[in-house]
């Protein structure tokens, strides 16, 4: 019975890890800097895109008001795919993401009173 049930609590334990956002994916612990720029423009804003405790972090988008949201993670290959939703007040930030190779890219979709604005963000990781 003991050994049920001792069995049973590592079941538990490994189910929790799994499903924890820390451990969806590889990215925990690593910031890239890089930039965020209106999608179709060539310049934008200097930004650091942070990964901790289960969490994503635009720097850039301090001054406007956004959390830290938690993130999920894909491995796929030598590649993880990530997703987030940021939030200030009533506006979100959809983040779509991949990092490889010490770099991430993807894109922001603001949403705010009705409309929505695409971004495109990249950085490197920083060392």
């Amino acid at each position: 019975m003991k050994l049920r049930i001792v069995a049973l609590l590592g079941a538990i334990a490994a189910a929790a890890a799994l499903s924890s956002p820390a451990f969806a994916g590889s990215l925990d612990g690593q910031i890239f800097t890089g930039q965020m720029t209106p999608k179709g423009e060539t310049k934008g804003d200097p930004d650091d895109f942070e990964f901790k405790d289960g969490k994503f972090h635009s720097t850039a988008c301090d001054k406007y008001g956004f959390d830290s949201s938690a993130y999920t993670a894909t491995e796929s290959g030598k590649s993880v795919l990530f997703a987030a939703t940021t939030h200030s007040g009533e506006s979100t930030i959809t983040w779509k993401g991949e990092a490889a190779g010490g770099r991430v890219s993807g894109t922001a979709v603001l949403s705010e009173k009705g409309k929505t604005t695409e971004y495109v963000f990249a950085g490197d990781l920083k060392k």
